[in-house]
């Protein structure tokens, strides 16, 4: 859930990766966050409410950090020298 209750963020299946997605609590508004090029997994939403941190994987048992506003645009990764799992704001 967002900070303001107004958006939950997701994971959901599309073709054959997973990929961030977020929908308004009654189930409207339902869009993908960013394009994604990779497996995408645990988003976490940041206190204000702008960005979605989660793990991406781009290859086998490899699990990266990375950083993606809100609206889908200006991905960075975060820590990409190791792996990480389960983000935290």
């Amino acid at each position: 859930w967002s900070p303001a209750g107004d958006w939950i963020v997701f994971v959901a299946p599309v073709q054959s990766a997973r990929r961030l997605w977020r929908m308004r609590p009654d189930g409207s508004a339902r869009a993908p966050i960013g394009r994604g090029a990779r497996e995408e997994t645990n988003p976490a939403i940041s206190p204000d409410g702008r960005f979605v941190a989660y793990v991406a994987a781009e290859k086998a048992f490899r699990r990266q950090l990375y950083l993606r506003r809100f609206d889908g645009s200006g991905e960075r990764i975060l820590f990409a020298d190791g792996d990480g799992d389960f983000p935290v704001w």
